[in-house]
């Protein structure tokens, strides 16, 4: 599990991070989203007791980071967005450095083989890390990362850089290993967090603007109570009496006989609209619930955020 309480990064009179409080129980895997800049990484180096924070504090299964950082660290895998590896050492080689870092020592070689089937690169193990492809050396990062069986995996943009077919292998792996433990997974890729994650954070100049689960965002994703019509006639009156409704609260005129119809209420106003189309001869093309994507969700929260 991982506690995050009041945390806080500055640099001088620049609030990186600002007074940021969330929690991550075991078995979720939380999405950390944000625009660039907006402190993610920052974020993540203090989860990970890499960078101290100025105020606040982190508590991972329990051990707090800054007041015994060894027992919390021995909780924590973590792959950096650069993957710190040695390109001129074969993948056991570089993995059994690793683990001789982090102290692994009975068992040492099945924990290497185990981390090296679960992330799928048994087949490079002898292999040159300089060598290897980009995806290859993703699962290198975390296979390393879960060397010495962390409950707690902190992952900073796993798949940037990545082709399709690399981005689906790498997030299924995220998913198996999610069973088994925490994860939170940094990302600004938003298709990430609907494919990956059961919880969202997302981040805005440090500060969170969101948090909420997958099932609370899918909610969201279902749109605001809003139709999107399509008519085979346009003129200007028509926009005035779809606003004379009493059920509608807003019309957006698209141009070119397209609207978008915003309800009062949670009630579907399909049918109301399309009685109104018919018997004014308007000529319906289509009448559909207008979805809304991560994109706008997240487009919205950024945007009410700058606005404050």
């Amino acid at each position: 599990m991982i506690k995050v309480q009041n945390l806080t990064k500055k640099y001088g009179n620049i609030v990186a991070i600002d007074n940021i409080s969330f929690q991550v129980n075991k078995g979720e895997i939380l999405g950390f989203l944000g625009p660039n800049g907006a402190g993610k990484t920052t974020t993540m180096r203090m989860i990970t007791g890499y960078m101290p924070a100025s105020e606040g504090r982190v508590e991972v299964s329990g051990f707090d980071i800054a007041d015994d950082p060894i027992a919390a660290k021995n909780e924590i895998g973590y792959l950096p967005e650069n993957p710190p590896l040695y390109d001129d050492m074969k993948v056991t080689d570089f993995l059994d450095f690793v683990a001789g870092i982090k102290g692994v020592q009975e068992g040492r070689a099945a924990k290497i083989e185990d981390s090296m089937n679960k992330c799928g690169i048994s087949d490079v193990k002898g292999r040159l890390i300089g060598n290897l492809s980009k995806g290859y050396r993703q699962r290198i990062g975390i296979a390393q990362a879960i060397l010495n069986d962390p409950s707690v995996l902190v992952l900073d943009e796993p798949t940037i850089g990545l082709d399709p077919k690399q981005i689906i292998e790498i997030r299924e792996l995220i998913k198996q290993l999610g069973s088994e433990r925490t994860i939170i997974l940094s990302t600004h890729i938003l298709p990430e967090v609907m494919m990956t994650c059961s919880k969202v954070v997302i981040i805005n100049k440090g500060r969170i603007v969101l948090e909420t689960t997958l099932g609370e965002l899918n909610e969201k994703l279902d749109g605001d109570n809003e139709i999107h019509l399509k008519l085979e006639k346009y003129s200007s009156d028509i926009k005035a009496k779809l606003s004379a409704l009493q059920s509608v609260q807003n019309v957006n005129d698209l141009g070119s006989g397209e609207f978008i119809i915003k309800s009062r209420q949670r009630n579907n106003i399909g049918d109301e609209i399309a009685r109104v189309v018919i018997d004014n001869n308007w000529g319906l093309k289509e009448i559909r619930p207008k979805l809304n994507t991560l994109e706008d969700v997240f487009l919205n929260v950024i945007s009410s955020e700058l606005k404050q």
